[in-house]
Order: C-alpha cells, then sequence, then structure tokens
C-alpha cells in the first residue's frame, strides 16, 4: 500500500494529467489508513503547495472522490467501516473555497 501512495504522489507531483495517474485498486482506496494518508501527503488545506495549482488538486481529488464512490459495492457496510471519504471531501470543499477567494480577493470580506 505504502509503494502505491508514493508512486500516486510522485505522478501527482509532475502534474500528470488524471487519466495517467497510477491510482491504487478499489480495495485499497477504501482503506482508510490509505485516505488518510492521501490527504495528509497531497490535500491538506493548511499545506498550500506552489507545485499542485489549486484547479489541478481539485480535478484530481474530485477524480479520486468520484472513484471511491463507484467503488462502494455495499453502502451500508461501507459506511460501517472507518473510513475518512469526508475528509478527502472537506478536502475539496477546503480547495474550491480557498480558489474561489483566490479568484474573487473581496469574497472573504462579506458585504461591508
Amino acid at each position: 500500500m505504502h509503494e502505491a501512495l508514493e508512486l500516486l504522489r510522485r505522478q501527482y507531483f509532475q502534474l500528470l494529467p488524471l487519466e495517467r495517474l497510477s491510482l491504487p485498486s478499489d480495495d485499497i482506496l477504501k482503506d482508510a489508513t490509505f485516505q488518510a494518508s492521501l490527504v495528509h501527503k497531497l490535500f491538506r488545506a493548511d499545506d498550500p503547495s506552489p507545485l499542485d495549482p489549486e484547479r489541478y488538486k481539485l480535478r484530481v481529488l474530485k477524480g479520486i472522490v468520484s472513484r471511491l464512490e463507484s467503488a462502494m459495492s455495499d453502502p451500508e457496510e461501507d459506511v460501517r467501516s472507518p473510513c475518512p471519504l469526508p475528509a478527502l471531501s472537506y478536502s475539496a470543499i477546503a480547495i474550491i473555497n480557498i480558489h474561489s477567494i483566490n479568484s474573487d480577493p473581496t469574497a472573504s470580506l462579506g458585504h461591508i
């Protein structure tokens, strides 16, 4: 599993298109430990890296979440298992919020 994450991390920081990334098998993707490591190594909202543009990060994250959702064969069982899918989703939301604030600097100011 560690090798799968390291390969994905290397490809990700080379900015390969989502279609060319070596995503791990569905079983590995559904693993809670793998997901936590994935969020920590690639998608932490509190660690904006200049190496991965926000649009790229969001596109890859959405692709991984979509693949993970389609990999859930028994939603009741998958929901019961400890799975940080919300962490991936929250990372996506944080990236969208950061992107919208960067696109419109007045967005964070509210109505003055």
